[in-house]
């Protein structure tokens, strides 16, 4: 079998680590020759080019390590971008992955073979040679990442001097294709025509985009993309005008990165005027359990104190994912307790139920529920958002009782705004003006208040499009991937890992659990046909038994893991948002990977059962059982690094009405309903009896 995966990112570099192992996990599998193709000049994907310097990630390292690689037990829970491209880099050379990389690989072209037999033809230019060379494989792996292709709004007039290019399509090559080229070998020829690489149609895109449009006579701001701007190493007075004024800078955006480079602007000696505009507003969540301070003395931080729970380990897996009833699962029961356990908590320790210290930029009423938006989990810039707007009698007693710890601004402020409606020249100012609808909401009225807002640089954080211009049209795109967000048929001999986006959660270790779970399918697959037996999986279907299925694991049964739409938005849908808790669960199920409770007691003792009913959904516990079992290493995890953080309590009142009340309430619910369920099919089986 010969794989070829794209890109050499997380999801890459798991993806080939599996394809590699297989193997040993699979006794009548022959190893599978298995090739990964990276277009810039080193692996790492986002974390090794388009990081933001200083950055930290948002989610803890429990949960965004892979399963079997783990960092060291006093590496601090959130680490750097930096760091965590170390780990990857880390990660191929211990599990050798390197043998198996070619870098400055630029895949251009995917088609079906031309002579009839299943399989696919690669075309990869070669940076260092300039020249392509094309291979045959049975199949491929799109790991080419979610960072890649800047967006830019198209529908705010007076932005964008020269549109947004689309990407071209891949000439295909008509040579004849070895059966298997490694990169240094094989057919070689030189490019010929137009053809565009797709690395150098990302450069002239920014080319075009970025630099071409702010070169325009009409415009008098700098346009910048995130991805631009994040790599910057300017001096601290960058953004000082060219006659020594303070600028003013535009963020067109409210995620997590927009969030970052408001705090870095707002603290720039160059900045004069920061303003942060939203399409819908955002929510705001912390990425550690809250430590309020009760009374203005209890509770407060010093010197050396250990950093509270991280958020995404608080998640009692127990009746919130594992052993809940399909009924429980279709309500909204567990969505809307969590809603309302989020708004009552930060009521009181904040003040306010529009997000953790968020006063102001809430999201619309017709969206305004957890189950239908991505969560910002970056606080540096909250302070200096939500000053302006603190205050009131009864917020001051309460804050008196019980607040959070409040950041000084130091006279610093973010103005929030509505979503442009157009920037142009206006009489009597110098400067283009950005014009703002007037939505009735606080942050509409407070800008009113202000004087016009007259951009000197604009930096749009508004993401990155999906496209896959290397891949054929015959092909099933992301969007029609029935299996998961992962592939359609399994005899396509395709698959997509690392395209979804959890609301709260990481994406390394979903794209983890995807690639285990179309890696096992194709290796079922593969086997069964090599063996003359059909396909065992027919398209979008996972009800049936997995082939490996251990009787340690729970059946098969749907979870309500997609994002929920609302208000005229369809995260899910649109950009594959999903439950982090729910989908990393879905998997394991689908794998046969997600152990009974009765097994984890029985084999690995109290301590690795406490970690796997209290703790959130690492992916070391669907390790346990099933196709990539490794039920020692997991369990030694599981009792040593994992029950460390999910013995952590979080705080009294936190462990309370956050872990153990759902979990009595659900867990009451999900034993009657299981219950019900079974004395219904012995009573039909008596009846089925006796009229017999």
């Amino acid at each position: 079998m010969k794989v070829i995966v794209i890109g050499g990112g997380a999801a890459g570099l798991t993806s080939l680590k599996y394809l590699t192992t297989a193997h040993q996990f699979y006794p009548d599998l022959d190893p599978i020759e298995a090739r990964l193709f990276e277009a810039e000049d080193s692996i790492g994907g986002v974390f090794q080019y388009r990081a933001w310097r200083g950055g930290e990630l948002v989610s803890s390292k429990f949960l965004t390590t892979f399963s079997d690689f783990r960092l060291p037990e006093d590496t601090a829970d959130f680490i750097g971008l930096h760091e965590f491209k170390e780990y990857l880099l880390n990660y191929a050379l211990h599990f050798k992955l390197y043998d198996y990389i070619r870098c400055k690989a630029a895949v251009s072209n995917v088609r079906p073979r031309e002579d009839g037999q299943p399989g696919h033809l690669v075309t990869v230019f070669y940076r260092d040679t300039q020249q392509y060379s094309e291979c045959t494989c049975d199949a491929v792996i799109v790991c080419s990442g979610l960072h890649l292709t800047p967006s830019f709004p198209d529908t705010i007039p007076g932005l964008l001097a020269v549109p947004p290019a689309t990407p071209p399509r891949r000439q295909t090559r008509q040579n004849t294709a070895s059966s298997w080229v490694i990169p240094a070998k094989g057919a070689v020829f030189a490019p010929s025509g137009p053809d565009v690489s797709w690395m150098h149609w990302i450069s002239s895109t920014k080319a075009q985009s970025l630099r071409g449009a702010a070169a325009a006579p009409r415009r008098s701001f700098r346009l910048l993309h995130s991805s631009e701007f994040k790599n910057r190493d300017g001096p601290a007075n960058e953004f000082l005008n060219a006659d020594g004024t303070p600028s003013t800078v535009v963020i067109l955006g409210g995620g997590e990165t927009a969030h970052d480079i408001a705090y870095f602007a707002v603290n720039n000696p160059g900045v004069g005027r920061v303003v942060m505009s939203t399409r819908d507003g955002f929510f705001l969540a912390p990425k550690v359990t809250p430590e309020p301070i009760i009374l203005k003395v209890w509770g407060r931080p010093y010197p050396g104190k250990r950093p509270n729970k991280p958020i995404d380990t608080t998640i009692a897996s127990l009746f919130d994912t594992a052993y809940v009833p399909p009924l429980l699962q279709r309500s909204m029961l567990l969505w809307d307790y969590y809603d309302a356990w989020v708004r009552g908590m930060f009521a009181a320790i904040c003040g306010t139920t529009g997000g953790f210290d968020q006063w102001v930029g809430r999201v619309s009423s017709q969206r305004d529920h957890v189950d239908s938006f991505f969560v910002v989990k970056t606080d540096k810039a909250i302070p200096y958002i939500s000053a302006p707007y603190r205050g009131g009698f009864w917020n001051t007693i309460r804050a008196f009782l019980i607040n959070i710890p409040i950041k000084d601004n130091e006279g610093r402020v973010i103005e929030l705004a509505p979503w442009p409606t157009s920037i142009k020249k206006v009489k009597d100012y110098e400067k283009e003006v950005m014009e703002f609808p007037d939505t009735g909401s606080p942050e509409s009225e407070m800008l009113k208040k202000k004087e016009p807002v007259q951009p000197d640089v604009v930096i749009v954080s508004t993401g990155y499009r999906r496209e896959f211009p290397f891949l054929d049209d015959k092909y099933p795109k992301l969007r029609e991937c029935r299996v998961r967000g992962v592939y359609d048929k399994i005899e396509d001999g395709i698959a997509f890992v690392g395209f979804v986006r959890p609301a709260i959660g990481a994406i390394p270790p979903l794209a983890e659990l995807q690639a285990q779970l179309w890696i096992s399918r194709y290796i079922e697959h593969h086997l069964a046909t090599k063996q003359g037996a059909a396909a065992s999986e027919k398209a979008g279907l996972l009800s049936s038994p997995f082939p490996r299925r251990s009787k340690n694991a729970v059946p098969h049964y749907e979870l309500d893991y997609k994002m929920h739409p609302r208000g005229g938005y369809d995260l899910s849908g649109n950009r594959h948002g999903v439950d982090h808790e729910s989908y990393a669960y879905q998997l394991a199920v689908d794998m046969g990977a997600a152990p009974t409770a009765t097994h984890v007691l029985r084999r690995h003792g109290w301590k690795v059962f406490y970690t796997w009913a209290m703790g959130s959904n690492f992916n070391i516990k669907f390790r346990l059982v099933g196709p990539w079992a490794i039920p020692h290493q997991a369990g030694e995890i599981m009792r040593s690094e994992l029950w460390n953080v999910v013995s952590r309590t979080g705080g009294v009142v936190f462990v309370v009405t956050y872990t153990i009340i759902p979990q009595v309430i659900f867990g009451i619910l999900s034993l009657l309903i299981m219950g019900g369920a079974h004395a219904g099919r012995v009573l039909r089986s008596l009846l089925k009896l006796l009229s017999g």
